[in-house]
């Protein structure tokens, strides 16, 4: 994922100068020193070490205006001068969201609303790289998130995944564009591009599970497509163009799957000063011998 560069607001025009942050609300000058980035923050522990913390929101565009905590207690402070994007999706609000994942060793995520997410079909991450941003907040991730529906509070559902996770369900060997695999869920073929590029087509009903296709040349190297684009009628439709593999050079195009750990923070306040009492909820999954069952929601404690 992009993180933040390790760049700093200059300035009172910005609302940070060189000495620290400036609060929103009384104007006052608070140090960098002594603000505690994770202090407040709401925290999931999940059963493989990884720490996910969900820090602040605000409201997209966010210069100028107040930050909060997932429980709506003023930051006083913004995380950043400016995220470097501004789209938005039929006029529907979009909140900035900054989180942290640690250790992040290749740890993925994307984020649901709970059915409030607006023109976006499933989970989804939106990463934006933030300008002058402040000490502490250097490894923070940045998400613009837009939901319909409202102030209320909300829930944020985080899918996190790792590199190590991913599986391959299917695979086409070289010569990989005069062969195809036909599944009991997936079909994978592919096809040449300009440039005689690797082109893949899947159409798939894997539910509950991410994907992603991946190709790789004669030498092992992992080939990651540099366009992919995806339908959704009553069957998924990927096409993943690999603008720097050609046919020739392909040894394996695979699709893969993941199942991703979903981690509830649950009444997320969507305004500042409105307190709500935020819950984390971690559902699992516990193996009973061969079987995979599931274990149900866990609370965790912050």
């Amino acid at each position: 994922m992009p993180k933040s560069g390790d760049t700093h607001i200059e300035g009172d025009e910005k609302g940070v100068s060189s000495e620290g942050t400036r609060d929103m609300e009384n104007n006052e000058v608070i140090s960098v020193s002594n603000i505690d980035a994770g202090q407040g923050g709401a925290v999931a522990k999940l059963p493989n070490g990884v720490r996910f913390e969900l820090i602040a929101l605000c409201e997209h565009p966010s210069e100028g205006k107040k930050w909060w905590r997932p429980d709506g207690t003023l930051l006083g402070f913004a995380p950043h001068e400016k995220l470097n994007d501004s789209d938005r999706y039929n006029d529907v609000p979009f909140y900035e969201v900054v989180f942290r994942i640690e250790p992040d060793n290749g740890t993925t995520c994307k984020i649901d609303t709970s059915g409030r997410t607006a023109g976006f079909s499933g989970p989804h991450v939106i990463e934006g790289r933030a300008e002058g941003v402040v000490n502490g907040f250097e490894d923070a991730m940045y998400s613009l998130v837009p939901v319909a529906g409202g102030d209320d509070p909300v829930n944020l559902t985080f899918l996190l995944g790792d590199e190590s996770g991913w599986e391959w369900h299917a695979k086409v060997k070289s010569p990989v564009h005069k062969r195809g695999v036909i599944t009991s869920r997936a079909t994978l073929d592919v096809s040449v591009g300009e440039n005689r590029k690797v082109i893949a087509h899947v159409a798939h009903r894997i539910e509950n599970e991410e994907v992603r296709v991946i190709a790789r040349n004669n030498s092992g190297k992992v080939f990651y497509p540099g366009m992919s684009g995806k339908g959704r009628t009553w069957i998924n439709i990927i096409t993943a163009e690999f603008d720097h593999l050609t046919v020739d050079d392909a040894a394996a195009v695979e699709l893969q799957v993941q199942e991703f750990q979903p981690v509830t923070f649950q009444n997320v306040s969507l305004q500042p000063g409105l307190k709500t009492d935020v819950e984390v909820v971690l559902e699992r999954e516990e193996e009973s011998g061969d079987a995979k069952r599931p274990a149900g929601p866990r609370k965790c404690s912050n």
